[in-house]
């Protein structure tokens, strides 16, 4: 199987394979230093910090983000959660919330990147969309082989 089960407690340990993904820059902007005034997170769903006086450091930091552990834990954590039609009307949650288990399907190794423990991830020719948005759904049921 090219798509094995990580939902488990030594995950970081055994996923070994991603994809840079940058859809927008700056994509998250969520560090920064202490500030006397508020912050603002709320306005970019958490992705983007806003104060007055903000600079953005003009080397990015790389991030490990991982949507989901397990094809399983894909359904569980998206396609079996509600969300406000109102939200989802003003652009949020994006394809969480169309996602259905049959829309599911697992990059094949081929289309990621090896990560040894210890090196650098490489954010070059970033992906634009994940993997799982531009899967077309299959029926329900059927076992497509991983594109």
């Amino acid at each position: 199987m090219d798509y094995p089960d990580h939902d488990h407690g030594r995950f970081y340990d055994t996923m070994r394979w991603y994809y840079p993904f940058l859809p927008t820059f700056p994509h998250r902007l969520n560090a920064w230093k202490a500030q006397r005034q508020a912050v603002d997170l709320v306005t970019s769903g958490g992705h983007a910090v806003r104060f007055a006086g903000l600079v953005m450091h003009p080397v990015s930091l790389h991030m490990k983000h991982y949507l989901f552990l397990s094809g399983a834990h894909a359904m569980e954590k998206h396609s079996q959660r509600s969300y406000d039609p109102a939200m989802v009307a003003k652009g949020w949650h994006g394809w969480r919330a169309r996602l259905r288990p049959e829309m599911i399907r697992l990059p094949h190794s081929r289309k990621l990147r090896f990560h040894a423990p210890g090196a650098t991830l490489d954010p070059s020719t970033p992906r634009t969309a994940h993997h799982v948005v531009d899967r077309p759904a299959v029926a329900a049921g059927t076992n497509a082989p991983p594109a």
